[in-house]
């Protein structure tokens, strides 16, 4: 390989720019297949070839690319397995190695613990009596590691140590202690688990990557296990914030996120030790709630540096990328592999690379979409609820292949309260079907609430107890949780139900408590809206099927406003016509209450294209982040407006559990949004929207104005009515904290 060509393979690949780094290999094995169907009998071209192949399906594989990575991996195995008599290869082991991690990922569409253990054992042949045989060692921890074998995570640690030790290979030999210290901790054997720990720290404090010094510190901090400990906990903590706060950009981002969400439940294992449910310390429950609204804080992250998303977000660099990318293309399509094309085809890589980190540093849109709240201080946002709001924050913490579920609450008193509900995994798994039973099905097909099971699993006797004198309840839910309409769920047990939690309480809902929450001084909190906008879409230019009562429903709407004084602004579009030239979002800030009514899609594997079809345009997601908004309420009266990222290539996303429309709509300034978890049905969204806004425009709060609605609907099917979610800030009650006004 030539210098050039090294370059191309690894541009930035330390800081975890895979691009540029696939770009040239697939370049090199383009170039390398030529040459080897005109020499087919070379073997040490197929060897070569075969080991490219290796390398790009390990970048690819890193890079959350795995169906690109499996059949490179594929394409690998058959050039070796046509060479006569197989040669012990170096490409051997790397294909062998390679595969048995594609097998063994947790995040593989081929997860297979049985491939990846027949896939270990071959390598093990592989290297039999080879002075590299440790490979097998680092491959079979990795394995365990993911399988959840502490047992096996250190026995493959104790024996990669040695060879790792005469090698001189240091920086290899702590990362190896420091997983043993992690495995040894899982055992119970924290005395053992410590000097490992205590050894990795140091090796790792100042010179060593940020992320692997915060996760010997979380790792020493639990080996020590005493409150004195927390410092380092919390240092942790601090650094893993910090490094996601400075926007790196990153192509292996599920992969990083996973690891770094593993650190904030480590230290929330940490955090509810000193929690002792007799005495109910507050002090420590309140450490323990905050560490789980942070890491709720911290999942809101996604992988936003492709340059398509990029060029969906910002069009300012649309242009360049463009440019820059017809360019590589050009050059690729002539196929040259002169030592001049490869440089400029890598200054171009390298240029492009450094557009989409500039884009990542200075765009607004992009700095408004990646940006994290500030540091949370939970006892401060606690007593910013208004009077007679109650919150209650689940949060699932995996534990020995079941679940821990805690659920964070407290009342009128402000005492920070905790119950924990141990699930199995096939409990949990249920719940995920669940879940997966109301995406973007027909409301006619959902006919049952939640069952009561549920509900005195999620919410247990002493959490209802401890939130008497409530009227509103603010929730903040947590993974399958967030797809499910919790406001519709029964309550008390299975052989006594005591009726639906929209019943008992106004409901609303926060993607975490991390978020800052609006000044009661803002305009908006409390205060009646002043500005309608009203748009509204019966048929638009994407062939949908009509909708006809948008126009009924704005009419309600408009009349349920305008004769209070309130100035409403009504559009009813066209198939011809778009938003903008109507309503053009640079006009949206300056209105208090935003009403869309249209058809609505969601991309899982793409949830920053869900869109709005108003007209003849389409109001992407990714559109909305760095507009700047005042609104105290956006209502979107649309289909499957109110889910978020579900899956990538077939893969369940770790994160951003709130990628979708609404969540920028939060970070553009909208104080509470309305959206559909499930398909709308038409009239009953046109009956529910006008009663939600009569409400509204009568000076309930939006939880009030939501729960009105709500039981005003409950004589339909439950699938008509219970789609429909409000989340938001808390807002102070304009009514007597009591609810015979909002019935029926």
């Amino acid at each position: 390989m030539s210098k050039a060509e090294r370059d191309l393979a690894t541009l930035d690949a330390e800081d975890g720019e895979l691009v540029a780094a696939d770009e040239s290999l697939s370049a090199l094995i383009d170039r390398l297949r030529g040459r080897h169907e005109a020499q087919s009998g070379d073997g040490a071209l197929a060897h070569e070839l075969a080991d490219t192949l290796v390398q790009r399906a390990g970048i690819r594989h890193w890079a959350m690319r795995l169906k690109e990575a499996a059949a490179d991996l594929d394409e690998a195995e058959t050039l070796i397995d046509r060479l006569k008599p197989l040669p012990r290869h170096t490409v051997r082991t790397l294909l062998l190695d390679a595969r048995a991690r594609l097998y063994g990922a947790p995040y593989s569409p081929w997860h297979d613990d049985a491939a990846a253990a027949q896939a270990l054992q071959a390598l093990r042949r592989e290297l039999a009596d080879d002075a590299n045989a440790w490979i097998t060692e680092a491959c079979a921890m990795r394995l365990a590691e993911w399988r959840g074998d502490p047992a096996e995570m250190a026995r493959c640690a104790r024996a990669l140590a040695p060879p790792m030790q005469a090698g001189g290979h240091w920086r290899g030999l702590r990362a190896t202690e420091l997983t043993e210290a992690r495995a040894l901790l899982s055992l119970g054997r924290p005395c053992e688990a410590e000097p490992l720990a205590a050894g990795a720290w140091a090796f790792f404090e100042q010179p060593g990557p940020p992320d692997i010094a915060a996760g010997a510190a979380l790792t020493l901090a639990r080996a020590r296990g005493n409150e004195a400990s927390w410092p380092l906990a919390e240092r942790a903590l601090a650094t893993v914030e910090q490094l996601t706060r400075a926007q790196r950009s990153m192509f292996d981002q599920q992969r990083y996120l996973a690891a770094q969400q593993d650190r904030f439940d480590q230290a929330l294992a940490l955090a509810l030790r000193w929690v002792d449910p007799a005495a109910a310390r507050p002090p420590a429950i309140l450490r323990a709630w905050q560490v789980a609204e942070r890491a709720k804080s911290f999942s809101l992250r996604q992988a936003m540096t492709q340059g398509g998303w990029l060029r969906s977000l910002d069009p300012a660099i649309a242009g360049p990328l463009q440019d820059l990318d017809r360019r590589l293309q050009s050059l690729e399509a002539q196929g040259s592999g002169s030592e001049a094309a490869l440089e400029r085809r890598a200054a171009l890589a390298a240029e492009r690379q450094s557009l989409m980190q500039q884009a990542m540093r200075q765009s607004p849109r992009v700095a408004a979409a990646m940006q994290l709240p500030p540091p949370l201080d939970l006892q401060a946002q606690l007593a910013r609820l208004p009077a007679g709001c109650g919150v209650v924050s689940w949060y699932w913490l995996p534990e020995r292949g079941d679940w821990r579920l805690l659920v964070f609450h407290a009342g009128s008193d402000r005492q920070p309260r905790l119950a924990q509900v141990m699930w199995t995994g096939e409990a949990l798994g249920a719940l995920e079907a669940r879940t997966r039973a109301f995406a973007g099905r027909h409301p006619g097909f959902i006919e049952q609430p939640l069952p009561a099971p549920l509900g005195d699993r999620l919410l247990p006797p002493a959490v209802l107890e401890a939130l008497q004198g409530c009227h509103t309840l603010l929730v903040t839910p947590h993974r399958q949780l967030r797809q499910l309409p919790l406001h519709a769920m029964q309550l008390g047990p299975a052989d006594a139900p005591t009726g639906l939690l929209i019943e008992r309480f106004a409901m609303q809902m926060l993607p975490t408590l991390a978020l800052p929450f609006p000044s009661a001084a803002d305009p908006g909190s409390g205060a009646a809206p002043r500005e309608v906008l009203l748009l509204g879409c019966e048929q638009d230019g994407f062939r949908s099927q009509p909708l006809y009562d948008v126009v009924d429903e704005l009419r309600g709407i408009a009349e349920a406003w305008q004769p209070l004084g309130h100035p409403v602004q009504q559009h009813v579009l066209s198939p011809d016509e778009g938003f903008s030239a109507r309503a053009p979002l640079a006009d949206w800030p300056r209105f208090d209450v935003i009403h869309l009514a249209c058809h609505g899609s969601f991309v899982p594997e793409s949830p920053l294209d869900a869109s709005l079809y108003l007209g003849n345009e389409a109001l992407r997601a990714s559109e909305l982040f760095g507009v700047d908004l005042k609104a105290e309420v956006v209502c979107m009266s649309a289909c499957d407006v109110g889910r978020h990222g579900e899956q990538i290539d077939g893969v369940a996303l770790v994160s951003d559990e709130w990628l979708g429309l609404a969540m920028p709509l939060f970070q553009a300034g909208a104080r509470h949004v309305l959206t559909s978890l499930w398909a709308a049905q038409s009239a009953v969204a046109c009956a529910f929207m006008q009663g939600f806004h009569a409400a509204l425009a009568a000076g309930k709060t939006p939880a009030q104005a939501h729960r009105q609605a709500s039981l005003s609907q409950l004589h339909c099917r439950f699938g008509f009515w219970a789609n429909w979610q409000l989340a938001g800030f808390p807002t102070g009650s304009r009514h007597p904290a009591t609810h015979p006004e909002d019935h029926p």
